[in-house]
């Protein structure tokens, strides 16, 4: 029987470094428990949600790390040293946000652990995949290799002792239990719907919203643009964006990071979203959705659980940019109700999260899925 009280439970996120989809989740989180101090390895306030400026955000020793914010990713050896040490003994509950090693926390007994999981770590378990995109090779890439198997080895003994896994979506839940042999409740991330209203307009510019990072194939949207020759924007920022400004043709801008604002704005402004890579669920482009924008997917990941087949966007087959434009012309050539792309969005708003994740900490929603 687990007594939790509401002022004594902790938040647990792998890293606040970055605008993405995971730390948007920790910030609903730190909105639905404002006095619950959040732990986690790193925390740059200007490079993330500003939500985060209101908490108690606890780091580890990995703050003061000579140069952290450009090593990060290549200490991922730390990461499991980093939770297992955090002290989280005076907490009755610690509701986890983990897409790496925030999941393997130590718990007592008579603590709750509920996690939250955005994906099983990538470079663990699809790790080639994950390789090839960051373009790791040589020695690195046999280093990586071998430290891979004892992580992979406390990654999977840290999820015995977690109460229940909360999966993202229907595609992450199975990859847990393939991964782990564990099942999950699966709870759809949360959009603001309030933040984005169904648009008219259309400047006839297409748009991408990620980070630039290699597993999200931005690189396919450009040389699929560069052929189309028709305006592309993309915002966001990451270890591709010289790369990508290098391959970008006049009718290709990559703009770097903007605030919520500009890219709600736009949003509203676009002709299409493009979605060019395969996300364990893709916030960005149900955002697009709420602004009844169509979307030009991959098909694969979340994308196949938020848009729906001609009605509320199209998809491509393969990682190919001849697709990719082949699909953004079938999409020209296709009639969109708007108000249809709205209403598929609006099934993923805030409100449902948060009735979902109170029903799961209360013990009233239990129903787990393969």
């Amino acid at each position: 029987m687990y007594m939790i009280r509401k002022n004594n439970i902790a938040i647990v996120h792998d890293f606040l470094s970055q605008y993405g989809g995971a730390e948007y989740v920790v910030s609903v989180f730190h909105e639905m428990f404002p006095e619950a101090p959040i732990y986690t390895s790193i925390y740059f306030p200007d490079k993330t949600w500003p939500a985060f400026k209101t908490a108690k955000v606890i780091t580890s020793f990995m703050q003061k790390t000579p140069y952290i914010s450009k090593i990060q990713k290549w200490l991922f050896f730390v990461y499991p040293i980093v939770f297992r040490t955090m002290d989280l003994s005076s907490y009755d509950l610690i509701l986890s946000s983990s897409a790496n090693f925030a999941s393997g926390v130590k718990v007592k007994k008579g603590q709750k652990h509920i996690c939250y999981m955005h994906n099983p770590p990538r470079f663990l378990y699809r790790e080639e995949e994950y390789l090839k995109k960051e373009k790791v090779a040589g020695l690195l890439r046999l280093l990586v290799s071998f430290i891979s198997v004892p992580l992979r080895f406390f990654d999977k003994r840290s999820t015995v002792k977690i109460d229940f896994i909360i999966a993202n979506s229907k595609n992450v839940a199975k990859r847990i239990y393939s991964t782990y042999a564990k099942e999950s409740i699966m709870v759809y991330p949360p959009v603001e719907e309030d933040r984005f209203c169904l648009s008219e307009k259309s400047e006839g510019f297409y748009l991408v919203v990620s980070r630039l990072i290699g597993y999200k194939r931005v690189d396919l949207a450009v040389e699929a643009f560069n052929n189309l020759n028709k305006r592309l924007i993309v915002i966001g920022d990451g270890p591709e964006k010289q790369r990508l400004k290098e391959m970008a043709r006049n009718n290709v801008e990559i703009m770097g990071w903007q605030p919520d604002e500009v890219v709600a704005d736009y949003l509203g402004r676009c002709e299409a979203f493009i979605f060019p890579g395969e996300e364990d669920f893709g916030i960005v482009s149900v955002e697009a959705q709420l602004c009844g924008k169509p979307v030009v997917a991959y098909r694969g990941g979340g994308a196949l659980e938020t848009v729906v087949e001609n009605e509320t966007g199209i998809f491509f087959d393969e990682f190919d940019s001849k697709l990719l434009a082949d699909a953004v012309l079938a999409l020209e050539n296709t009639k969109w109700n708007k108000k249809k792309i709205r209403e598929n969005a609006l099934r993923f708003s805030k409100k449902r999260f948060k009735e979902e994740i109170n029903k799961i900490i209360a013990g009233e929603q239990t129903d787990v899925k393969k």
